[in-house]
């Protein structure tokens, strides 16, 4: 087994997808006046745990980690798990799924955006979404073999025993045209994130139909990407 921390030979882009608005609006504007902003800001800070985690130090974060990443962006996957387990968490800490392809991350991103709208039986709407690109500056563990996706026990007990060795985490195995995803357990594994293109996600009531890529005024359906994460290379 290589190193569990280390930093990358050469750093590798990576990509998410988060929710946004385009244009981008003050968080506060759409419920009070501005005049109230300083004061709901001070409630923020007492009750957000990822601004507790960078005022005081003290969360979920790993210990060597602390004080030591800015962006809110790469912070937020780390301080607000999914209470809700997932195939890598038991929902006691969080963890950042990122692709080495935007196609890949365009995917992913439909994929958690579906899962979420049909729980909530959301009827058609729109979603902004905006693409984060960051270089992944650690060395993560190759196609971790003794992560099993059909056993979730097993698989968090020994992604917990990753990350409490200090690992910055693992590639999953590459998926033909669309690249491999990186589950990622400590933000210092980052660099810079930037922000890339913005895109709407048109959603029908049952699925996500469309992709529409602000910056290039194209559409794209989903469906070809799930084709292509099917196949196989030739």
């Amino acid at each position: 087994m290589k190193q569990l921390s280390q930093a990358a030979s050469q750093p590798v882009p990576t990509y998410r997808l988060i929710p946004s608005r385009f244009p981008p609006v003050e968080l506060y504007e759409p419920v009070c006046q501005p005049s109230d902003w300083d004061g709901v800001k001070r409630v923020e800070g007492m009750t957000n745990p990822r601004l507790r985690e960078m005022a005081t130090g003290l969360g979920l974060l790993y210990p060597d980690d602390r004080g030591r990443v800015s962006q809110n962006w790469l912070v937020a996957p780390f301080t607000y798990p999914d209470p809700e387990a997932s195939p890598f968490s038991d929902g006691s800490y969080g963890y950042s799924l990122v692709a080495d392809t935007i196609d890949g991350a365009l995917l992913e991103a439909v994929r958690r955006r579906e899962a979420f709208l049909s729980r909530t039986e959301q009827g058609p709407t729109r979603l902004e979404m905006r693409m984060l690109k960051t270089p992944l500056q650690a060395d993560l563990l190759d196609e971790y073999d003794a992560i099993q996706l059909e056993d979730w026990s097993e698989t968090h007990s020994r992604v917990r025993a990753l990350r409490d060795a200090g690992s910055y985490g693992f590639w999953l195995p590459k998926r033909e045209n669309l690249g491999r995803l990186a589950v990622v357990l400590r933000p210092t594994a980052f660099g810079t994130a930037v922000q890339a293109e913005h895109y709407a996600f048109i959603w029908n009531g049952k699925a996500i139909e469309v992709i529409y890529d602000f910056s290039k005024g194209e559409t794209l359906d989903p469906n070809e990407l799930r084709v292509l994460a099917g196949a196989r290379a030739a």
